[in-house]
């Protein structure tokens, strides 16, 4: 349980032979449509949980606790390097390694000359509307 809703775990092999049956079943462009809005919900609802888990003392201490876990989560390790917060901007940048969406990705495809982490994605996109209260790109 996580700020009690219900949490599954689920093995990378798992997750990438869905990406490929989707992507078999849909095509690539609607695949990575799909897995976009998988990973903004998953991000979402994170970061709804994290907001109402504790008195964070600054947005700041808040997006950092997501990315510490989002790698708890196994799913790529996060490492933060420039975030800069006023009331209406956030800017981030970092370091997003051992994703297994990519691997997978690999895997299944092959190499791509684009970006194939769909669900981080979308889940940091999710994360950060929550988190910061307002639609991030």
């Amino acid at each position: 349980m996580f700020n009690d809703k219900r949490m599954a775990l689920m093995s990378v092999e798992a997750l990438g032979f869905l990406r490929r049956d989707l992507v078999a079943t849909l095509s690539m462009e609607r695949a990575k449509g799909f897995l976009l809005r998988y990973g903004w919900i998953s991000g979402n609802s994170d970061g709804e949980s994290l907001v109402k888990m504790h008195e964070w003392s600054s947005k700041k201490e808040l997006i950092l606790a997501g990315t510490s876990m989002h790698t708890l989560e196994g799913v790529v390790t996060v490492e933060p390097d420039i975030l800069e917060i006023s009331e209406d901007e956030i800017y981030m940048t970092g370091y997003w390694r051992h994703s297994f969406e990519a691997q997978e990705h690999i895997r299944h495809f092959g190499h791509s000359d684009e970006g194939v982490c769909w669900m981080l994605i979308g889940y940091a996109t999710g994360f950060l509307a929550a988190t910061f209260g307002k639609e991030v790109v």
